[in-house]
């Protein structure tokens, strides 16, 4: 009980401490999708400056030594996603198989990632998914390699987050449980 000055160490100061080990890099493609559906032709910042936004986040929220971000080339896509659901499984089953397709090693994880309306508030004006991935933990170590993968919108600056979220679900983590029922405020 109480306050022991001698548990801490250094007794003063700060020291330097080195850690020796493999590094591990988060590696992630981003498969972003033309959407077509409305005639838009609308596709999601990709830039070099989103991308980097997009590795800057991972790396502020995985325990990794660096990330790795590239970009796939453009799916056209001509059926609805919508604000509800409908349409994120299909677009879940696509970057499933590119991982197949484009035979991506193992420590890979691809994400989807479209602009369904003009804007955020357009698209998510009376609630909205946004984004969707399968839970990936089993085995629990590991989970299954061919499931890492995630889809989200494209909207800045949500997207970032998103991103980050639904790859922590391609990494077999689960929602923390911040508060009661499905409220996605309460969630995480």
């Amino acid at each position: 009980a109480g306050t022991n000055k001698a548990a801490r160490y250094p007794a003063s100061g700060a020291e330097k401490v080195v850690i020796d080990a493999q590094k591990q890099v988060l590696r992630v493609v981003i498969a972003p999708f033309r959407y077509d559906f409305d005639g838009s032709g609308r596709l999601p910042d990709t830039s070099e400056t989103a991308v980097e936004a997009y590795r800057n986040r991972l790396k502020q929220l995985f325990p990794v030594s660096d990330v790795e971000v590239t970009v796939r080339g453009a799916t056209p896509w001509n059926r609805r996603i919508g604000p509800e659901g409908n349409g994120w499984n299909e677009v879940l089953m696509e970057v499933y198989q590119y991982r197949a397709f484009d035979n991506a090693s193992d420590d890979v994880y691809y994400y989807a990632l479209f602009n369904p309306a003009n804007s955020f508030n357009q698209y998510c004006g009376g609630g909205c998914v946004l984004g969707l991935s399968l839970l990936n933990d089993q085995p629990a170590a590991t989970g299954e390699v061919e499931f890492r993968f995630a889809a989200g919108v494209g909207y800045d600056p949500y997207a970032y987050d998103t991103t980050a979220h639904e790859l922590g679900h391609s990494h077999g983590r689960r929602h923390a449980p911040c508060g009661p029922g499905l409220d996605p405020q309460s969630i995480d």
